[in-house]
């Protein structure tokens, strides 16, 4: 088991850092990256995303930070919201190709698309960072390392200023149709039904 644990946070510091700073380096340059055109932005956004990952890699001993040693306690919720995430991502990609998630739409300037409103967006704009948040929580729980504690402490508030970023991009890109969505729908929290 603390093999296991140890590899989940090893997986979690080396890979989310990377995923947060990618989509902070796409919302706010949009316009730079789209005059680039898909592919070669593409290019060199994985590239960054690598040399990130092999950063991270090379600091993990210091991100994973001290094992506070298995917990049953803390697993069996862990183990619960990583299922809710595992439930809320399938919900996701139910509606978004591969090409979307890896942000191509916002790179291209080729269409604006459409405002995705049906299923799981009909209940909250950004599902993807509810599931990411919710199963970076379970992941630390489960792990049960301090500096994965920290970064999904952390995480909550960079992942809120990407939303804010995003709905800016998305706000130009749709106008008042998005407008309206967003008046509609709350952001990361559905509301109770009634």
């Amino acid at each position: 088991m603390d093999t296991v644990r140890y590899v989940l946070a090893v997986l979690m510091v080396i890979l989310t850092p990377p995923a947060v700073v990618y989509w902070f380096v796409i919302h706010p340059f949009v316009g730079f990256w789209r005059r680039l055109g898909p592919r070669p932005s593409l290019v060199i956004l994985w590239v960054g995303f690598g040399a990130a990952i092999w950063g991270c890699w090379r600091f993990r001993e210091l991100l994973v930070g001290r094992d506070l040693g298995t917990n049953l306690w803390l697993f069996v919720p862990g183990l619960a919201l990583y299922i809710i995430a595992a439930w809320l991502s399938r919900a996701v990609s139910r509606h978004l190709t591969l090409r979307v998630l890896a942000g191509v739409p916002e790179l291209d300037a080729a269409g604006p698309g459409k405002v995705l409103r049906e299923g799981i967006y009909g209940r909250v704009r950004h599902p993807r960072y509810a599931a990411f948040l919710v199963g970076c929580a379970g992941i630390a729980l489960i792990a049960n390392y301090a500096g994965i504690y920290v970064m999904a402490v952390l995480l909550f508030p960079a992942l809120h200023l990407v939303a804010i970023l995003e709905e800016r991009e998305l706000r130009a890109r749709f106008g008042a149709d998005y407008e309206a969505y967003a008046a509609e729908v709350p952001r990361l929290v559905p509301r109770r039904r009634g």
